[in-house]
């Protein structure tokens, strides 16, 4: 018998006795815990990193860990929100501060 075989799924040498641990490993259907979208074992990991839509973000204003799925309506509020200007303290939107600091104190965001 042959010590290698062929994964047809992946295209790669496996040895023999290791196939059934990397059909497990990298091909065995599984769910994502936070969307419930089903994929293979392999691709898990990239997807909770890059594509589940519950995947944590950091919101560009407010810096606090936000599902992506709500990225767009909370940094929407988070940048309309005012804050005052830490030199001169005009209040102004999150978003129209670092316009205004470039702009009035020449200091660059």
């Amino acid at each position: 018998a042959r010590l290698n075989v062929w994964c047809e799924k992946c295209q790669a040498v496996i040895k023999r006795s290791e196939f059934q641990e990397h059909m497990d490993k990298f091909h065995k259907m599984v769910k994502c815990s936070a969307c419930n979208m089903s994929m293979e074992s392999g691709q898990l990991e990239e997807h909770a990193k890059s594509a589940c839509p519950h995947r944590l973000v950091t919101c560009k204003w407010c810096g606090v860990q936000i599902e992506y799925i709500s990225k767009g309506d909370h940094q929407r509020i988070c940048g309309a929100k005012t804050i005052a200007c830490r030199i001169c303290g005009i209040s102004l939107s999150r978003r129209a501060m670092d316009r205004h600091m470039a702009a009035v104190h020449r200091i660059d965001p």
